[in-house]
């Protein structure tokens, strides 16, 4: 049965000759059950199942979360129908299609992919096997997949690169090579890969390269490769977070927070940025700062978590907390937006809306709530109040596992009557 939190209007009523604004549509684990908020409204969508990891579909009618203790068990909530189905028990790493309610996940290393509709889940159809990690191609015709470097008597092997269609039917032969990584020395090693990002123009791929579990808390590769796979660059080192490498909206340049070792107070990270037909800029950090989330407003405005640099020595609650700062590019005059009160941190800044709304995270490190604003910072208000936060890396949190922003296209102008 649904509950309903708080009510208000999709549209809020604008003042004359206005545009009406347009709400931000979220999922959110609250108390371990899976909400949505729709138009302002909250719903609970679960009642006892420990939702986490709620992702939605490419129209906004489904959303696919992780439930159980173990987190293993797929189940898809349908907004329409107000009900939870099942997809898989065992299943980790599930991504919607960019086109079409498809829902594929991994199984021991096998990808598949289930067809979803309110009805339920179609019966699952496996695609390839091998499978370390892996990303949906544009349009959803089939993906990129990366394998797990093996350990062997004379050594590791090397992670390779595969295009695979999404009707592959297990068919090793439709599996198209597209690059291998260099084998592991002193300089490089990787065990797999994070999933991938490509630019704009679909023409260079970004993603972490990893080594053994140990070794990757504290430093991975950033690679960048040309979509044909014949340019291969490194451009930093950093931790292994997918959130912490993102192209611009439009233009061919990357934006990633770099720099080694797993204490984000202890061991600096700076915003770094390069265009491949260009020199790397310098980065963007002052001195005495570090860097904590980022997202891109526009091709030429960077929204960043920022807080000071602490030392080792900092208790733990004493750790200073981050606010949002404006960075504009390439060069300008940054400016601290959000003031969050002694005690909290603003987190996880995202662009809704064409870069018109800024949604973020602020947290006292206990609870969170969900803000928004306008993309300057102004008429900030929570949206949701109370939201999961769930267990901290050394300062990192993964707010994926709480919380997944759906933005709605444009709306289509209103017809004269």
């Amino acid at each position: 049965m649904l509950a309903i939190a708080a009510a208000a209007l999709l549209y809020r009523l604008p003042e004359a000759g206005a545009e009406p604004e347009r709400l931000p549509q979220a999922a959110f684990v609250r108390g371990s059950d899976l909400w949505l908020s729709i138009g302002g409204v909250e719903i609970q969508a679960t009642a006892g199942d420990r939702a986490a990891a709620p992702t939605w579909s490419a129209d906004g009618q489904f959303v696919a979360y992780a439930a159980g203790e173990q987190g293993d068990r797929i189940c898809v909530y349908s907004v329409a129908g107000k009900q939870s189905f099942p997809v898989y028990d065992g299943g980790v790493n599930f991504k919607w299609a960019p086109a079409g309610n498809r829902l594929a996940f991994l199984s021991g290393g096998l990808l598949n992919v289930a067809d979803i509709t309110a009805a339920g889940a179609a019966p699952f159809r496996n695609v390839v096997g091998g499978v370390g990690n892996y990303s949906w191609q544009a349009g959803g015709s089939g993906f990129l997949v990366s394998t797990n470097a093996q350990l062997l008597p004379d050594g590791w092997t090397s992670v390779r690169l595969l295009e695979v269609p999404a009707d592959a039917n297990m068919d090793p032969s439709r599996a198209k090579p597209l690059f291998t990584l260099p084998k592991p020395s002193d300089n490089f090693f990787a065990v797999g890969t994070s999933p991938f990002r490509w630019s704009a123009d679909r023409s260079r791929i970004a993603f972490i390269a990893h080594p053994t579990a140990s070794l990757s808390a504290d430093s991975n590769t950033l690679c960048v490769l040309s979509a044909d796979g014949r340019d291969f660059r490194t451009p930093a080192r950093m931790l292994n977070d997918y959130h912490w490498f993102q192209w611009a909206p439009r233009a061919g340049t990357l934006a990633f927070l770099e720099g080694e070792g797993r204490f984000v107070l202890e061991d600096r990270k700076r915003l770094g940025l390069t265009r491949f037909a260009a020199a790397r800029r310098p980065d963007r950090t002052p001195p005495g700062t570090t860097e904590r989330d980022f997202a891109w407003i526009d091709d030429r405005t960077i929204v960043v978590s920022r807080s000071a640099f602490a030392g080792k020595d900092v208790a733990p609650a004493e750790r200073p907390l981050p606010a949002l700062y404006r960075v504009p590019l390439p060069d300008g005059e940054q400016r601290q937006f959000t003031v969050p009160p002694p005690g909290s941190g603003d987190f996880a800044p995202t662009a809704l809306g064409g870069g018109r709304t800024l949604a973020w995270v602020r947290t006292d490190r206990t609870r969170a709530d969900a803000w928004i604003a306008d993309a300057d910072g102004a008429k900030a208000r929570v949206f949701i109040s109370g939201i999961g936060v769930g267990e901290s890396y050394y300062e990192r949190w993964n707010w994926d596992d709480a919380l997944a922003w759906y933005d709605p296209p444009p709306l289509a102008p209103r017809q004269a009557r």
